[in-house]
């Protein structure tokens, strides 16, 4: 088995918001570690078909740029929400993002019941 170069830690996935520049478009925002470092990195990925486009370097209308930008803060605040101590042994943790403008997904108490499974 081949070793990940990004490992991510929590991510979301954010729709595009352009669907004739980019049909089937997604992108796949995570906060994680790559090549075995222990600096915290945000990395963009574009997914077609739900499929990640490996090396396609992102690129995304400016209308897009607010909502990963959003994803980035809401994943942030769900990676700060872990406890440090199991913080290391939590990967690939799916974080789903507000969608609407009047209601502010509390990221805490979203990952309130993951944590508690984590710790037990």
């Amino acid at each position: 088995m081949t070793k990940r170069l990004f490992v991510p830690t929590v991510y979301a996935i954010v729709e595009t918001r352009n669907k004739e520049y980019y049909p089937n478009r997604q992108y796949k925002v995570s906060l994680g570690f790559e090549n075995g470092s222990d600096v915290l990195v945000l990395k963009v990925q574009m997914l077609t078909d739900g499929l990640l486009n490996g090396r396609l370097a992102p690129a995304y209308p400016i209308e897009d740029v607010p909502y990963i930008n959003q994803a980035y803060l809401e994943l942030r605040e769900a990676y700060f929400a872990i406890p440090q101590s199991i913080r290391g042994s939590v990967t690939d943790k799916e974080v789903m993002l507000n969608t609407t403008e009047s209601h502010k997904l509390d990221v805490s108490e979203y990952m309130k019941s993951f944590v508690e499974e984590m710790e037990d």
